[in-house]
């Protein structure tokens, strides 16, 4: 669940468990033993497959980890590797898999992967015949340009500010609150907590693990620095501590059942506050409440990369938590979304088009449907869904952006989500 405040740009979400190992990416194909051969050489990488996503793959070796683009392996070992680790009841990773094909060159099995596409979701006809008719293979690598960065750059001054800032609301919850709050520093993290010292270096490794798996999803290098100078983290003991500094440092009322939410200011400044919950809660079973936390947090901080990614320029909530569960899921797939979404979509007593107004605040089971509208738009044609985000961070109106690009107003694109998941296996 998401608490949206238009005015201070805040997006929160709930948090679940603490007690967890480092977040790995990749969902279930991780730990696959798989042997790759590198493009143009003979040169034969072994190990097993530690993540994965649609541009890279990362290998752990003897020697280490090692991130290769798709593009850098054979045509023989990246197609049988796609497809290996690919869903193949799933119309959009049979698309994902000709893209692919297209940029190595590889037309005659571009073609058989649309037709398997479009086998299981005949909505996908156009979109494939677009891809298989385009004269220059598509490309989904997100080169660099100078003058277009994924994120706005900051400035040491800018930098210093939000460090001060996050330092200003430790004071305040020392002052107001009676909290004293130990300061730390991560690569790309300004942690505040008055959690045991011996447990500082568990939130430095699952934050830093946190962040890395979710920049590769946006195509960037963990060694970058989407934020304003570090984002602050106030990481609490106790549930009370932390519904006191949401209602008096960020003036969010209610947060006694949450277990954590992102707050960004249009400054593109902001900031995370969680606390430690019972480990009971999730009843003893560790290995679930590491999952929950790692997929949930992932979705948290999907939204701080959203908030940053190309401009502050706020996205519509719908758009925003879509493609928060969906970086989510790829990374730790939740196999009952899509039956829940195809549930909601054949009942008719729910007002659909109200997810669109920013004042309404969604309940929990309207998350699959804005996850499958995001992945509706992706599948239907990725490239246009990227100029989208893009039309919107440059301050189109977002439904004006999507009857351009997509030719749907608010209430078709309802009517096409139904037609859509309904049909998907």
């Amino acid at each position: 669940m998401a608490v949206l405040r238009r005015h201070a740009g805040v997006v929160a979400a709930f948090l679940v468990s603490i007690w967890l190992a480092p977040i790995a990416a990749g969902g279930d194909a991780a730990s696959q033993d798989v042997v790759v051969v590198l493009r143009g050489s003979r040169e034969e990488i072994r190990g097993s497959l530690a993540g994965f996503d649609d541009e890279h793959l990362t290998l752990r070796t003897r020697q280490g980890e090692r991130k290769l683009r798709w593009l850098q392996l054979s045509p023989r070992s990246a197609v049988s590797l796609r497809k290996r680790v690919m869903r193949s009841d799933s119309a959009a990773d049979w698309l994902s898999l000709a893209r692919l094909c297209r940029e190595l060159g590889l037309s005659r099995e571009a073609r058989d992967a649309v037709g398997r596409a479009v086998s299981i979701d005949p909505s996908l006809a156009e979109a494939g015949n677009q891809l298989l008719a385009a004269r220059n293979p598509p490309s989904t690598s997100r080169g660099r340009n100078p003058s277009n960065p994924p994120y706005p750059l900051s400035t040491p001054e800018l930098a210093a500010a939000a460090m001060e800032r996050a330092r200003v609301h430790a004071a305040r919850a020392r002052e107001e609150l009676g909290l004293i709050l130990h300061e730390f520093q991560t690569p790309h993290f300004i942690v505040f907590t008055d959690w045991h010292p011996g447990d500082h270096q568990f939130i430095r490794k699952n934050l830093e693990a946190a962040y890395s798996a979710v920049a590769a999803q946006f195509g960037l290098s963990p060694k970058d620095n989407i934020f304003v100078g570090k984002l602050a983290v106030f990481m609490f003991e106790r549930n009370g501590d932390f519904a006191r500094f949401a209602r008096t440092i960020d003036e969010i009322e209610s947060m006694e059942s949450a277990f954590g939410y992102y707050c960004g200011h249009e400054s593109g400044m902001g900031h995370l506050a969680m606390w430690k919950p019972d480990a009971a809660a999730e009843g003893g079973d560790l290995r679930a409440a590491q999952r929950k936390w790692a997929r949930v947090l992932t979705h948290e901080f999907t939204h701080a990369f959203i908030h940053r990614y190309r401009s502050n320029q706020q996205v519509p909530r719908w758009l925003n938590e879509g493609t928060a569960e969906v970086v989510a899921h790829r990374l730790f797939p939740n196999p009952q979304h899509r039956g829940l979404a195809k549930d909601l979509a054949v009942r008719q007593d729910i007002d659909l088009e109200s997810l669109f107004d920013d004042e309404f605040v969604p309940s929990g089971e309207l998350y699959p449907v804005m996850e499958t509208m995001v992945e509706l738009l992706i599948a239907t044609d990725r490239g246009r869904f990227v100029r989208l985000f893009d039309q919107i961070k440059q301050g189109v109106d977002p439904e004006a952006a999507l009857q351009q690009l997509y030719g749907w107003d608010y209430p078709a694109l309802v009517r096409a989500w139904r037609s859509w998941v309904v049909s998907q296996r």
